[in-house]
């Protein structure tokens, strides 16, 4: 309590509120206000947003139900002469777990720069209810929240995020969601990579689709260190009599070029495959290969 009471007198001392004093003695002005206030000294340039992210992580410490109230009303309905982004800004810098549902609301802004703020932020915050709120905004309907979302996964969240999206795109049925979740994945580094490998072999037409269209676009020094296991994969794909994985893992392979030209006797093999659409892609394959 000593410590809180401090930084309340810091605070009011350094943005001039001297309801802040007013405020310890019994005279409390009300969350709004206090807000409203803050936010305009914000406005004026007298009080940077990161000090006032520091008060902010002191009033929802002290008023949470009240404090989130007022700032949802203030993100969508700013007070007069202050910026949306001023408001949502302050409260990233507030780097408060308890703000996680008020910044995961902002995903579904149609302000792009906003989403991609919120995403960032949450994967930042590495708490399960961040993460868990990403996971969720991988479905959304709006372009720029999923891909918001899922670049925040696969370069904040760690394994888990790289998990969490390698399971969306495995139960995804939709190219426009498998898409981005895919994508994002190369931004994971080599276990985005081995992630979308797994994918591969699944032999669910919209993942390994989307699977395909990310892998041939990693950097070639990425995917030639992967070969191995890629013909590993195809392998496997063969084995279970699985076309759809087979042929993708063909489409990789030939996407690589003379650098998987020693791998030729694997490719062979499905030169003269029942599935006339694995022996055209394996010819394919081969013919790419060989140069």
């Amino acid at each position: 309590m000593l410590f809180s009471t401090q930084l309340i007198s810091c605070v009011g001392d350094l943005i001039g509120l001297r309801e802040f004093e007013t405020n310890l003695t019994g005279n409390m002005a009300t969350i709004k206000e206090q807000l409203n206030t803050l936010f305009a000294k914000i406005t004026a340039g007298t009080v940077t947003r990161e000090e006032g992210g520091m008060l902010l992580g002191d009033l929802v410490g002290k008023e949470e139900a009240e404090t989130l109230k007022e700032l949802a009303y203030m993100v969508e309905n700013p007070p007069e002469s202050v910026n949306r982004k001023t408001v949502f800004h302050t409260i990233v810098l507030a780097r408060n777990k308890a703000y996680v549902p008020l910044i995961a609301k902002t995903l579904d802004s149609q302000d792009e720069e906003l989403a991609i703020v919120a995403a960032e932020e949450l994967s930042r915050l590495h708490t399960a209810e961040a993460v868990q709120a990403l996971g969720e905004h991988l479905r959304a309907e709006t372009c720029s929240t999923r891909k918001a979302s899922a670049a925040a996964l696969a370069r904040g969240c760690g394994s888990n995020g790289v998990q969490l999206l390698r399971e969306h795109l495995l139960e995804s049925t939709q190219a426009l969601y498998c898409d981005t979740s895919a994508a994002a994945l190369l931004q994971a580094g080599r276990a985005g990579i081995e992630a979308l490998i797994e994918v591969l072999v699944c032999g669910k037409e919209a993942p390994v689709n989307s699977a395909v269209e990310a892998l041939v676009k990693a950097p070639g020094t990425v995917l030639v260190s992967e070969v191995r296991s890629l013909i590993d994969a195809l392998m496997l794909a063969g084995d279970n009599g699985d076309p759809v994985s087979t042929v993708a893992l063909l489409k990789v392979i030939a996407s690589l070029g003379g650098a998987a030209g020693k791998y030729e006797g694997f490719v062979l093999a499905f030169e003269e495959n029942l599935s006339s659409l694995v022996s055209d892609e394996a010819g394919r394959t081969l013919a790419a290969i060989r140069t």
